[in-house]
């Protein structure tokens, strides 16, 4: 499936979504920072885009993202994919928040 965009504040991130993945059985959405080189010292990973649930940090999301030094991840998220924050050298700060 092809991935879309999604911007949140000054933040553009691309989701795909996965049929059946939300723990009530829902869809679910798996997304990634667009151009993680370009990602800033702090992201606020969005609860839900276009009103799908966000499940998963995918794969690479934020791969070599070096100016990354927090990320807030919503509750909704029960799976963070391989890799998604390798090369992230800066990254100190990692707090969840509650989906409203």
């Amino acid at each position: 499936q092809a991935s879309q965009l999604f911007v949140s504040g000054n933040d553009t991130f691309s989701y795909v979504i996965m049929p059946g993945a939300a723990a009530d059985g829902g869809d679910g959405a798996a997304i990634r920072y667009a151009d993680p080189s370009m990602a800033p010292a702090s992201v606020k990973i969005p609860a839900f885009v276009n009103g799908v649930p966000v499940v998963r940090i995918d794969t690479e999301a934020f791969m070599n993202a070096s100016k990354l030094t927090k990320v807030s991840v919503p509750d909704t998220v029960t799976v963070i994919g391989a890799r998604a924050f390798k090369g992230c050298v800066a990254l100190t700060d990692m707090d969840s928040y509650t989906a409203e």
